[in-house]
């Protein structure tokens, strides 16, 4: 959601260097996020997955973006001026932030809470126990023994 209104301000703001800034805030926030979601999908799935879930996140990635960029840009498409295109993507990534957000308060709302309580938010409670992770960290050249 904070993206959408970087993204917004950047479409409303005539000065470059105001411009500039939003665009280091909006791919800071857009790398942190990709970041801690990889990260999260790669801590629940066995490293022989990797392969198949990423490959297909990537391939639906770059689906929409060709059918948003077709659509906005494209001559084909609507061909908006750039102003114009930073508020229709500042409104799809509100749409998915509030989507996103939605889920998550539902979530909480189902007892979600209780479990975060219990297992911890980062860790899903099996470093607290003395366990350790049987998959090598991402990226890792180990294999499991």
């Amino acid at each position: 959601v904070l993206d959408a209104v970087v993204l917004y301000l950047m479409s409303s703001t005539s000065d470059i260097w105001t411009a500039y800034i939003g665009y280091l805030v909006f791919r800071s926030l857009f790398q942190m996020m990709i970041t801690v979601a990889s990260f999260e999908i790669a801590s629940n799935i066995t490293q022989n997955s990797y392969g198949l879930v990423f490959g297909f996140n990537t391939f639906l990635a770059l689906s929409f973006q060709t059918i948003l960029t077709s659509v906005v840009a494209d001559s084909v498409g609507l061909a908006l001026p750039p102003r114009e295109q930073f508020r229709v993507y500042a409104g799809f990534f509100l749409v998915v932030g509030l989507l996103f957000l939605v889920t998550a308060v539902l979530e909480l709302a189902r007892g979600g809470m209780k479990r975060l309580r219990t297992e911890g938010v980062w860790l899903g409670g099996r470093e607290r126990e003395g366990q350790s992770r049987a998959d090598p960290p991402v990226g890792s050249t180990e294999c499991p023994q």
